[in-house]
């Protein structure tokens, strides 16, 4: 059995019992010396009985009394950090064998980290967030339909539900996607934006990995594509695109109708995962022969978003599914036709990557592509400002 620090005070190599009174302030922590021999301390100030008794020189890490107050204050950052902080043993082997992972039934846990004050400070009270997501809804949504009105509101912004490092992140991006340079400020790079990048690095140390955070990330590359800020923009493309990979949405393209367990869920994820692919194919559009793109070419069988009332409203249903080879029609939402003009850049970018076609089918083929690219722009009746016409735009350039 271990002994007690009074036996340790009896042993021949201590000072007699009155020597060292029990009032007496000790250290917190064991003395140079004896720390670095691997011998019991007493820790007595201001030496020790063993460094006394060798006429050493007594030296400890920490020359506090050790009080309750000192104890609580000597405690190490990390020891007081939860331990859902770290990364879980189900996120490493959901990376390393998801066979395992899959058939062990695992799951990630949510990661519960502490939002630093920086953080909270950009964001503001709830007033200053439901303001901001009053003007992201106003316009960022209305051409990047990536969030649902219904769900945000229901349950990112309810005040019942604590919010995760991962909500904060997105709610931190929303706000940034808004701004504007201004007379007084014109460099993208504002703190904002920093903080922003800094905490989804921070999330994703701790071992943050949801769809939050995807949809966190792409805004980020959105924002980065807009203002220009390169090479950033083209490497978050291509983590966005990995994180898709690795949360499997990519998989939500080809779904059957009998697979569907959440049809909205679903639909959360496809619009995700067409949002990455568009970032991807504009990120390459000014060199279409490099062809070094992170996502696959999506097929004509493939689904598209759904129609975006019927999104933003929570109330999305086997019945709205489309696929790219469908004709346009009025249910055929905006982010839908934008991902259907993506389609045609993929065929585009293809045909002029490819040099194995003779002259003759290669004359075909880009007549082929030039009406299709001309019926969808006569979708929009000649509007090719504002959100309406973003699918077209791309038809253009």
């Amino acid at each position: 059995m271990e002994a007690s620090e009074d036996d340790a005070s009896l042993s021949p190599e201590s000072p007699p019992l009155a020597s060292v009174p029990r009032h007496h302030p000790r250290a917190l922590l064991s003395c140079s010396f004896c720390r670095k021999r691997k011998r019991k301390c007493d820790k007595s100030l201001p030496d020790c009985s063993f460094c006394r008794r060798q006429r050493r020189r007594c030296v400890y890490p920490q020359r506090k009394v050790s009080t309750p107050a000192a104890e609580e204050e000597e405690v190490p950052p990390a020891a007081k950090t939860v331990v859902e902080s770290h990364p879980s043993e189900a996120v490493v082997v959901y990376f390393l064998d998801h066979d395992i992972f899959t058939c062990g039934e695992m799951t990630v846990a949510d990661v519960h980290s502490a939002v630093p004050e920086s953080v909270s400070s950009l964001l503001g009270d709830t007033a200053a967030l439901q303001k901001d997501a009053a003007e992201y809804f106003r316009t960022v949504h209305c051409w990047w339909s990536i969030i649902s009105k219904h769900s945000f509101y229901n349950r990112l912004m309810n005040p019942l539900v604590p919010r995760q490092g991962d909500v904060v992140l997105l709610l931190l991006c929303m706000k940034l996607i808004t701004w504007r340079p201004s007379e007084e400020g014109k460099d993208p790079r504002t703190p904002l934006y920093l903080a922003a990048k800094h905490y989804a690095t921070e999330l994703e140390v701790v071992g943050s990995f949801s769809i939050r955070g995807l949809q966190a990330a792409v805004l980020i590359a959105v924002y980065e594509f807009a203002h220009g800020i390169y090479p950033s923009a083209f490497l978050s493309v291509a983590s966005c695109a990995r994180y898709g990979r690795a949360l499997n949405i990519h998989l939500t393209l080809t779904e059957s109708s009998g697979s569907c367990v959440n049809c909205f869920q679903s639909e959360e994820k496809r619009r995700l995962w067409w949002a990455i692919l568009i970032l991807d194919r504009f990120a390459n559009i000014s060199c279409p022969g490099r062809r070094n793109f992170e996502t696959d070419d999506p097929s004509p069988t493939d689904l598209l978003p759904a129609d975006d009332v019927a999104w933003d409203a929570g109330m999305v249903t086997p019945y709205d599914r489309m696929t790219i080879s469908c004709p346009a029609t009025e249910r055929m939402g905006r982010f839908a036709k934008l991902a259907q003009a993506t389609h045609l850049l993929c065929r585009v970018l293809q045909h002029v990557a490819d040099h194995s076609m003779d002259a003759e089918f290669r004359e075909s083929q880009e007549r082929q592509l030039e009406k299709a690219i001309q019926m969808s722009i006569r979708m929009v009746s000649g509007v090719l400002k504002g959100p309406a016409g973003a699918h077209a735009q791309i038809c253009y350039r």
